[in-house]
Order: structure tokens, then C-alpha cells, then sequence
């Protein structure tokens, strides 16, 4: 039988940790792996310098540190884009515009995936460039769904910098816009972070009714005065509800 790697056996080592709710000692990990105590320590010290594991109050014991968390986030925002990609393209096919699936990232939003519109004229955006959330209504939606305190620590510590004059950089007529959102289920904007577009958004909750991501299309503002507008958004917010019942359905 050959000889395990170095890489092995340290994620075996990791792999133990799942077995237990509470702190292990090296001892406990020393049998459990099979392996000297200080073999156990070394993996321990790699592991616990990349952040998968930390140092319990109780000498000697460690837990699970938080990278793990980012990483089981990860699947989840990998599972999610998964589930959301057919209503996507569906969308997209229905309107020919481009569509986007936002996330908040922090203060600001994330663009985590999109699908580009079928005209030669189109709205495109980046992967993974940070956006403020007080400007157009993609942005708007992840804001408007924050407990109001955490909205306000957001607006305190990235400002409402104005991008075009339509930006809107008051804010009580921000919290008027969001608590308006909220009310009507999606969020309708023109000009506020990019001349000339139009965008609509839709919220899509988690299992537990929280605010997931947004699914939005963007749409030059000539093309939206010749659309029929109701059922743009009507197909939008239609989509985002679709997303949620997947999501739910996937205890997501």
C-alpha cells in the first residue's frame, strides 16, 4: 500500500476535527491519526498559520478556525450561482437584456455571476469589482434589506459619493428609497451609477427569509421607454422568486 502524502495526511488531520463539537487535544489527535504527538504538532502549527484551525482557551486543545467558514461559505455561494444560472438565462433569453446575480461583499456589492445581453448595444459589467450599494437599484436592494443599523454603519464608512447627477447622496432620501423598495419587492433606478441605464433588481432570500443576493437586468434607457415596463419587471422579480424557492428547496 503506499506511503500517504504529506497532504493526506494533514487533511485527515483536519478531517478529525468534524467528529467532535468540542475542542480536541493533541494527544486525542496523536491516536485518532495515528501519528506522534509531535508529528501532530507540526500539521497543527501549518494549519493553524492558514487560519483552518486555532488555539482553544484550554492549553493543548484546538478548534476549527474560521477559514473553514469562508470555505463553507464559498460552497454555498458556488451552489447558489448554480441554482440561479437557468433562471438566469432564461431571463436573458425573455428580455435580451443582461443579467446580473449580485451579492453584498462587505459595505460594498459583487457581481458573482451574469449572462451579457443579446443586442449589440448592451449593458456590461465585471466579475469582482466592488460596487457602491446607494447607487442604481442592484446596489439598492442588497442595502435596503439590512437591519436599518447595519445600512446606516455601511453609509457611515463608504460614504454616497455621486457617480452621475441622478446619485442619489442624501441620506433621508436614501432611507425613503429603501423603505419604498421594501414595500414594492424590487427596485427600479435610471442614471444614478452609469449615464444612459436603466436597471431593475429583485431580492432572493435564504431558508431562513434573509437576503441572499439580487438578480437584476440593466437596460439602456432608450431601449426601456420603448419596452413594455410592467412585465420587464414582473419577469425580473418572477425570476428572483424562483431563485428563493430554490434556495429554500436546497436548505440553502
Amino acid at each position: 500500500m503506499a506511503k500517504s502524502t504529506i497532504l493526506e495526511k494533514g487533511l485527515g488531520l483536519l478531517s478529525l476535527f468534524t467528529r467532535y463539537d468540542s475542542p480536541i487535544s493533541i494527544s486525542e489527535l496523536s491516536t485518532l491519526a495515528n501519528l506522534s504527538t509531535s508529528t501532530v504538532y507540526r500539521y497543527l502549527a501549518t494549519l493553524k498559520a492558514q487560519g483552518y484551525i486555532k488555539a482553544d482557551v484550554k492549553p493543548g486543545h484546538y478548534r476549527l478556525g474560521l477559514k473553514i467558514l469562508e470555505l463553507a461559505q464559498a460552497i454555498k455561494r458556488q451552489t447558489s450561482i448554480s441554482l440561479s444560472l437557468p433562471v438566469m438565462e432564461n431571463l436573458a433569453g425573455q428580455t435580451g437584456e443582461s443579467v446580473l446575480l449580485c451579492a453584498r461583499w462587505g459595505e460594498k456589492g459583487m457581481c458573482l455571476e451574469k449572462i451579457e445581453g443579446q443586442h449589440n448595444l448592451r449593458v456590461s459589467y465585471m466579475y469582482g469589482v466592488p460596487f457602491y450599494l446607494h447607487a442604481g437599484a442592484t446596489g439598492k436592494v442588497l442595502l435596503a434589506y439590512l437591519d436599518d443599523e447595519e445600512a446606516e454603519q455601511v453609509i457611515r464608512k463608504v460614504g454616497l459619493p455621486a457617480f452621475t447627477e441622478n446619485t442619489v447622496t442624501d441620506p433621508e432620501q436614501l432611507k425613503a428609497d429603501l423603505k419604498q423598495i421594501k414595500r414594492a419587492g424590487f427596485a427600479l433606478s435610471t442614471g444614478e451609477m452609469h449615464e444612459g441605464v436603466t436597471a431593475i433588481a429583485a431580492p432572493i432570500f435564504n431558508r431562513r427569509e434573509r437576503l441572499e443576493a439580487d438578480l437584476s437586468i440593466g437596460i439602456p434607457v432608450h431601449r426601456f421607454a420603448q419596452c413594455d415596463n410592467a412585465n420587464l419587471i414582473d419577469l425580473v422579480v418572477s425570476g428572483a422568486k424562483e431563485i428563493t424557492q430554490k434556495l429554500k428547496l436546497y436548505d440553502i
